[in-house]
């Protein structure tokens, strides 16, 4: 067999490695191509990731916040998780059985505690903490409401579960679940904070308030009754709800 030249075993060299520099050439790119993919993908992901972490945080921020219509000045006010312990806001007024049901012509109905939220209002630079109960409305004595009702009622303290009931605020002892008669008044145009000028209209928060956390209210708990047993000294060792409500009737007659 004729023996190969020199130049033919350089060629097959030059081949080879011509070959090889293509093949080296062609993975890079592919590798390349591929970083570069992984480099777009990530981009787009953290392009999407960040904007639906702010939407997230914004949607939270605004289910917490509740909407004050009616309103004006620099007055704002939202749910929120945790509050301080406040002092409950009372009335001055020294009133008897008698007065307390006729004075105020309060709404009085009887009905379970389905809600309790603690709330942060702020009008100008003062913070006012207060809560809002939700009230299925059982049966009606005096008012508007129905029967079947839900209602929203401002309470004048924050209240905290972990907290022993404390039978002298009756109303800051209001527990979810909790059977009830609450005598309560209803918000109308000329119900509302107003300082400098920032007027917070209370319908902007609730249907309803109580006028104080202790003479306002009766709820049964565990068996118990809780109620101001000092200002109403006729039914003080009253123990069930019935007995209340019998009571309160023959006083609205």
């Amino acid at each position: 067999m004729e023996g190969k030249k020199v130049e033919d075993y350089m060629n097959d060299i030059d081949e080879e490695f011509l070959e090889s520099r293509r093949l080296t050439a062609k993975h890079g790119l592919n590798n390349l191509s591929k970083k570069n993919s992984k480099a777009g993908l990530k981009r787009t992901l953290l392009l999407i990731f960040f904007p639906c972490i702010f939407i997230f945080i914004y949607i939270a921020s605004n289910q917490n916040t509740i909407t004050l219509e009616q309103s004006v000045g620099n007055v704002s006010a939202r749910y929120i998780q945790k509050s301080p312990v406040t002092d409950c806001t009372e009335s001055t007024e020294e009133l008897n059985e008698e007065e307390l049901f006729m004075k105020n012509n309060t709404i009085i109905a009887k009905g379970k505690v389905k809600n309790v939220r603690n709330i942060r209002i702020k009008i100008n630079s003062d913070v006012i903490y207060r809560a809002i109960a939700e009230i299925e409305v059982k049966d009606v004595y005096r008012g508007d409401c129905r029967p079947g009702q839900l209602i929203s009622v401002l309470i004048p303290c924050t209240i905290h579960i972990g907290l022993d009931l404390a039978e002298d605020k009756v109303i800051s002892n209001l527990r979810v679940g909790m059977n009830g008669i609450f005598m309560m008044v209803k918000y109308d145009e000329g119900s509302y904070i107003e300082e400098d000028g920032t007027i917070l209209y209370l319908q902007d928060l609730s249907q309803y308030g109580f006028i104080d956390s202790h003479k306002y209210g009766f709820l049964e708990n565990k068996g118990q009754l809780i109620f101001d047993k000092h200002t109403f000294k006729s039914i003080k060792n009253t123990t069930k709800l019935d007995e209340v409500e019998s009571y309160i009737k023959k006083m609205i007659d």
